[in-house]
């Protein structure tokens, strides 16, 4: 018998869809950001500290956050959300990395 469960979190656009298969679970997760705009990476510094992307823009990234964004990848998707509670400036959303994000201040 298949069983179809769908979750909808706080986070008003991550949907986790659990799919029940003779006894397996299989978890998938889709992250919408209609109202932002997406642009991919094209430089990560070594240390995670800098990103560049394909709109010109370049970023410094809060020390905190660095661990994660020395791990992203060129071409991965970001998007730059300026309305973020989480940030002083803005943060930037990875939809590539399952929504991993970080805060980050254009300096260029």
């Amino acid at each position: 018998m298949h069983t179809l469960i769908r979750s909808i979190f706080s986070h008003p656009s991550r949907v986790l869809i659990a799919a029940s298969l003779m006894g397996l679970i299989i978890f998938c997760s889709t992250i919408a950001y209609a109202d932002l705009d997406q642009v991919d990476i094209t430089d990560v510094s070594d240390d995670g500290s800098v990103i560049k992307t394909d709109d010109g823009f370049v970023w410094l990234i809060d020390s905190a956050d660095r661990v994660n964004t020395q791990l992203w990848l060129v071409t991965d998707t970001i998007v730059e959300d300026d309305n973020s509670k989480a940030c002083d400036h803005f943060q930037l959303i990875n939809t590539d990395e399952d929504g991993e994000t970080a805060c980050a201040k254009k300096i260029e």
